[in-house]
């Protein structure tokens, strides 16, 4: 049977480097956890809201962005908060 001995010069030789076992472990799963999901939760192609997909059955959905000048999208306030006759 092996007894376990506090390394010299520490308080708790063996139970530090445990401590610095678990610590490395938890180093290493931390960018498995913080990667997320593999599947994105809200696709762009679903409708964001009950109204939106409303909208788009009666065909009068608005578009969220349209293209500035030079290509960029840019939100399509104009469109979005023109008064619907």
């Amino acid at each position: 049977m092996m007894v376990r001995m506090p390394m010299e010069g520490t308080r708790n030789g063996w139970l530090r480097s445990t401590h610095h076992k678990w610590w490395c472990v938890g180093l290493l799963l931390t960018p498995l956890v913080a990667s997320g999901c593999q599947k994105v939760l809200f696709p762009a192609s679903e409708p964001r809201t009950q109204y939106q997909r409303a909208d788009t059955l009666r065909d009068r959905f608005t578009p969220l962005q349209e293209p500035d000048v030079f290509g960029n999208p840019r939100p399509a306030l104009r469109a979005r908060l023109a008064p619907t006759n």
